[in-house]
């Protein structure tokens, strides 16, 4: 089965691209069985070939937020996802992929697009949501112990494709004209920073699983013995009373 959605994070919400603007809610992630991080409500089309997802992608640039700007009559005020998820059953089990697209709105200085008002605070969050990716960008080539995945809406929403074992490409879009050379700098910058980033060997849909159910086990098993140490240390108190 093959089965798509469309999703676009605006001003730190999460919407379905595939509802009609006037029906659309903001929707709250929770984390799923497999331990993956999922938009509740999100709708899943089921699809046949390429027709189908471009059809999709159709529909959702249709009701993605967009506005003028000083420096693009038709600016992207919000990061579009696009979720394509292949879920094969064979022998009694199930396999399931998934690959998320993802188009970035660009980060703005302030002082050439003249934003004000809404144009202004959408300016702002996108800012914050990409420095937030930076964020993760560091944590992860740093290898460190903690991932700021939570701190945006967008590095949480992709928490599955940043995470460790997953295969992550990112294209860089550069502009040629002198006056946008210090945007084109700082996005080679990150650029540079992503590629140093090793997630590690892509895992399997049973692995993950198995993964996820080895560390609920382990909180089992360290609560149980929590709980016992506080029991014996009650009797004992008990005792000297």
């Amino acid at each position: 089965f093959f089965y798509g959605s469309l999703m676009e994070v605006y001003n730190e919400q999460i919407r379905d691209l595939l509802v009609p603007k006037d029906e659309q809610a903001p929707l709250e992630l929770k984390t799923s069985k497999d331990g993956s991080t999922v938009p509740c409500g999100l709708v899943k089309q089921r699809m046949h070939g390429v027709s189908d997802a471009l059809s999709l992608l159709e529909t959702g640039a249709k009701n993605r937020v967009t506005e003028a700007t000083k420096l693009n009559i038709h600016s992207s005020r919000s990061h579009m996802i696009l979720l394509l998820q292949v879920v094969v059953r064979q022998g009694g089990e199930k396999f399931k992929g998934k690959l998320y697209l993802v188009d970035l709105a660009g980060s703005e200085r302030l002082k050439r697009s003249q934003s004000t008002g809404e144009r202004l605070e959408e300016t702002k969050q996108i800012n914050r949501s990409l420095s937030a990716l930076g964020d993760v960008i560091s944590a992860l080539s740093g290898n460190s112990p903690h991932v700021p995945y939570r701190n945006s809406k967008l590095t949480h929403v992709l928490m599955d494709c940043l995470c460790p074992h997953a295969k992550c490409v990112m294209i860089a879009n550069i502009s040629p004209a002198v006056e946008d050379s210090t945007e084109t700098l700082n996005t080679l910058n990150f650029a540079t920073r992503v590629k140093s980033v090793e997630l590690g060997r892509a895992i399997t849909f049973q692995e993950r699983v198995g993964e996820v159910a080895n560390k609920k086990e382990k909180l089992m098993e360290n609560w149980k013995k929590a709980i016992s140490a506080a029991k014996i240390q009650n009797l004992a108190s008990e005792a000297n009373e």
